[in-house]
This record gives C-alpha cells, structure tokens and sequence, in this order.
C-alpha cells in the first residue's frame, strides 16, 4: 500500500489530499478533481483546510491600500525572506477575487490579463495598471517552490513551498465607509486637501484637490514658499502676543516705581549696645523744681495779659454800643413822637460780661509762691 501526499495552491487556501495508489489507476487525476469538488462546496470542513504541510513554510501575509486608477507593483515576499534563494525558483501569481459570491482564482501571466483586469506578473513581480473597484477585496498570492536542503530531487514529496499573500483594498476617498473615521481615514490617500473620484467612460480615477501651501500627488509636500506663507498668517497674532508683553513689562515697571517700600523694622530699632542720652533726648525728666516754678510763673504771666487784653477790647466795644443808644434816644426825643414799636423790635443791649479770673497754676511741691510769697511744702523725691 503506496501513500501519496500532494499539495495544492489556490489564491487563499492550502488543501491536502491523501490518495491511496493501490486502488487508483491515475492517482493524480484523482486527486486533482477530488480538490475542485471540495472547491465547489460551500461549506468546507476546516479539518480539511490546513496552513501548511511539514514541507511548507509561510513567509508573509499583508494589506495594500491602492488609490482608484492608481499604478501598482508587487514584490513576492516569499523570495524576500527566503535564504536558500539560488535553490528558488520563479514565483507563481495567483489572484483570487469573489464574483457573485463565489471566489475564483486564475494564474497571473507575463503578458496577459483577464476580464478587463490590467494585472501582470514577470518573474517575481506582479504590475497592477490602474487600480478598479472590482479587484476591492482580491487576494494576491505568489508561490515559490524550493528543493529540499538534505537532497537535490525535486519530486513533490522533497519539495517545501513558500507563500505570500496581499490583500488589495481600493481607496476610494471613503467618505461613507465604516473603516473611515474623522480622525483617520484609510481608504484616503490625500494628507493635506481634499479626496475626488472621477469616472471618465468607467475609468474610475482618484485625485487629491491639495492645500495652497501643499503639492504632490498626494497633497504631502510643501511648496517652496509655504513656510513663509504660514508665517505671514499667523503674524497679527505674534505681533499682539508681542504688543502685550511689551505692555504688561511697561505697567510692572511703572507700578514697582510708584509702590511705597516696605519698612524695615530693623532700621527703626535701635541696637541693645547703644547709650542713650536720657538729659538730652527727654529734658523733661531732669528739670528742677526752680526752673519748673519760673516757667508756670512765665505761662501765668502770658495767660493773664491775653486775658486783661481780651477785657479791654470788650471794654470798648461795650462803650462804643453805650454811646450810639444813647445818641439813639437822643434823637428820638427831638424827632416827633410815633407809634410805640413792639417789644419784639426793641433793640436789646447786652450788658458786658464779666471774665472770671484763670485758676492759679499749682506749683510744684518745694517751690515758692512768689504770688504771697509763702514757701510751699517740699518733698523729697528719694
């Protein structure tokens, strides 16, 4: 009994197939169309759906974002990791995409497309020219064959496989898509300006309507003069940021000129070692009993003629208002006799009042009263 295992590679999947050789008369045949029956399912067992056998190891699996009517070119990156790359051979292209709900696959060639697909494959590149919606969601997928390392056959049992595959999403400004966000949009390439697609005889180009101080295809380069441009912009602001300043300095300045400084207290405070001159500073302490007597005689002395001088011009004033009533009543009583006036209309005179003589000054103990000249009672201050 002969066990044959054969391994074949779509776009996405790796099936394996064990075929007993005893009861077959073309067992690759067999297995062949043993695969496209479990193709056709729709609904295949994932016991049957394997990565890879023991002879197979995969390389890379990535997503590329590709603009509507853009270029595209695809390095297989199974030869790219590979290190055994003298024993690889060229990669096969396979591309996948779903039509009506069910996948197909068909095999990249040189010079040749397919179904209005401008895809191509050379060697280990695979060119995209003009990128449409109808490859949104293929699958790309190259594979390279390697020989075994421990032997030189190339039979299929001591051969490992390498595969790599790229999924191709179509950008197309998603504008309303689920994968687009207000804080980044994948399905649009346009950095600095707005994202358009035009359709010119159902070719469907993408185009980037940039900034004024961006260029490029994609709007993510500035211009020569962008910077300056963006300086010239935003200047009012720095000019009033500046202005400000300028003012606010000025305003602290004038009001540190006019502010009072504080007062230190350790000027006013005189120092402990200090003598002070009691007689000189505070005379009042050291004044005798003498000189205290001669100066509350000087002030009586002062008082009593402002007061004798305050009773004489009080003196006069009082005269000269006797004499005009008199000279008054005088020429009343030659002039004839009229009705009596009310009393309310009586001229009153005030008759001077008497000033009352200032209290003596009390002398202090131990002096003399030179008023009577009796001595006063002196005490002792010790």
């Amino acid at each position: 009994m002969v066990l044959r295992e054969i391994l074949l590679f779509p776009a996405l999947l790796c099936y394996k197939v064990v075929v007993n050789e005893d009861h077959l008369e073309n067992p690759l045949q067999t297995t062949i169309s043993s695969f496209w029956n479990f193709h056709k399912r729709s609904s295949i067992s994932r016991n049957r759906i394997i990565g890879f056998g023991s002879y197979n190891t995969p390389a890379t699996e990535t997503v590329r974002y590709v603009p509507l009517g853009h270029h595209a070119a695809f390095k297989c990156g199974a030869i790219e990791k590979s290190i055994i790359s003298e024993r690889s051979k060229n990669a096969t292209w396979w591309l996948m995409r779903k039509i009506k709900g069910k996948w197909n696959t068909y095999e990249l060639m040189d010079s040749e497309g397919f179904e209005g697909v401008r895809m191509f494959a050379s060697g280990n590149t695979a060119y995209l020219y003009g990128m449409s919606t109808i490859l949104d969601g293929s699958i790309l997928s190259c594979s390279v064959y390697i020989e075994n390392l421990q032997t030189n056959e190339s039979s299929p049992s001591k051969t490992s496989t390498m595969s790599s595959r790229i999924s191709l999403v179509a950008q197309n400004c998603g504008k309303n898509s689920e994968d687009s966000s207000t804080s980044m949009n994948l399905l649009n390439p346009c950095r600095f300006g707005s994202c358009v697609v035009t359709n010119d005889g159902g070719f469907e180009m993408l185009k980037c309507r940039c900034m004024p101080q961006y260029t490029g295809l994609f709007c993510d380069k500035l211009v020569s003069s962008a910077t300056l441009h963006e300086l010239l912009f935003y200047s009012p602001i720095a000019a009033l940021i500046f202005v400000l300043l300028i003012v606010a300095c000025c305003f602290d300045y004038v009001e540190g000129i006019r502010k009072e400084k504080p007062m230190l207290l350790e000027k006013h405070i005189p120092r402990g070692d200090l003598s002070v001159d009691l007689q000189k500073n505070y005379p009042a302490m050291f004044i005798t009993p003498e000189q205290y007597a001669e100066m509350a005689f000087a002030i009586q002395q002062e008082i009593s003629s402002a007061a004798s001088s305050r009773n004489r011009s009080r003196r006069r004033s009082a005269e000269r208002t006797r004499r005009e009533i008199t000279s008054e009543k005088s020429r009343s009583r030659s002039a004839p006799r009229t009705a009596p006036t009310p009393e309310s209309e009586r001229s009153t005179v005030e008759a001077p009042k008497t000033v009352k003589p200032l209290p003596q000054l009390l002398t202090p103990p131990g002096s003399v009263d030179k008023t009577d000249g009796s001595p006063s009672k002196k005490m002792d201050y010790d």
